[in-house]
């Protein structure tokens, strides 16, 4: 790891899932903080994607917990709801089955440091990141966005278990209201997307479509890297679509994903040396070509490179 050995990175993780399961005080998500009432003046965006899970299981409380404290400015919870109708971020099931799984590193081949982390963490609801995420505002002094995935919408719809509604609800009672809150919701299917306009003016992006038709309903989109910028049959990268210029001559945003660190996910060039899938390579410099094209944010599993990059956000 670049800043921290493996075992600071643990006891970090575990005093942030302490502080994060612990009673706290939850004030609103605009409350103590020295910056504008979302953090969408930051430029890229940093989206800690399923929380900081280059480092711990993803989908854990420690994993968003560690996100927020290295510097993401949004930290990524994919929803879904179990059959007693209860919004969690990960699988399904009922509440209380869920409660007594623990998670696990999904990638161990790629990440065996976070393999140290099995069965530590229990599945969290949706509202215990959201209160996780409040509690943490107070401490950084700076609103921390929501980026909340809604997962196989069609497949629950036909369980008789939509949970548009519900991901609104939610987000309402929390606080989270209207466009100028520091949510994103964002789903790959498309109908419910059209679903939720009519049910919130909070943003809504779509994981992906055409930017034209996209423009009617969504106000950005998160597409695959290589819709950006593709690579060749060795994985070197080639050069810039038209992507990002097409989707902001349709009005929308553009939030590529997913930028990991490891050899296995990183273009030829920017791979270390070592030949294993799990070396550490160069992040940063891949970042740095997608930047050139003149994405709005990105989706990480490391956003502490993305942050050192970029810089604070104040």
């Amino acid at each position: 790891m670049n800043i921290y050995t493996k075992t600071q990175w643990f006891l970090v993780t575990i005093s942030l899932y302490f502080v994060a399961v612990s009673p706290a005080v939850v004030t609103p998500p605009t409350a103590h903080c020295r910056k504008s009432a979302r953090p969408d003046s930051c430029s890229p965006l940093i989206i800690g994607h399923r929380g900081a899970s280059g480092y711990v299981p993803e989908h854990t409380l420690g994993s968003y917990a560690l996100a927020i404290t290295v510097g993401a400015d949004y930290v990524e919870p994919d929803i879904v709801i179990t059959k007693d109708r209860q919004l969690i971020v990960l699988e399904d099931f009922t509440l209380d089955e869920i409660k007594s799984l623990r998670a696990k590193e999904r990638i161990p081949e790629n990440r065996p440091g976070n393999a140290r982390l099995d069965g530590a963490f229990q599945v969290p609801t949706f509202q215990e990141v959201i209160d996780l995420v409040k509690s943490l505002q107070v401490s950084q002094r700076r609103v921390i966005g929501l980026y909340p995935e809604i997962k196989h919408s069609t497949y629950f719809k036909r369980l008789g278990l939509p949970m548009e509604k519900l991901v609104v609800d939610t987000l309402h009672k929390n606080g989270y209201v209207g466009s100028k809150a520091a949510v994103f919701i964002q789903s790959f299917e498309i109908n419910n997307l059209k679903e939720l306009k009519n049910m919130t003016d909070l943003r809504l992006l779509q994981l992906l479509d055409s930017p034209e038709a996209l423009g009617q309903y969504a106000t950005a989109v998160a597409p695959d890297k290589s819709y950006i910028i593709p690579r060749d049959g060795e994985g070197r990268l080639l050069s810039p679509t038209s992507f990002v210029r097409d989707a902001h001559d349709a009005g929308l945003k553009v939030h590529p994903y997913t930028f990991r660190r490891e050899n296995v996910f990183l273009p030829l060039e920017f791979r270390s040396g070592d030949a294993s899938a799990a070396a550490i390579g160069d992040m940063a410099g891949e970042i740095k070509a997608f930047l050139e094209t003149g994405i709005d944010g990105l989706f990480t599993d490391q956003a502490d490179v993305a942050v050192r990059l970029r810089g604070p956000c104040l």
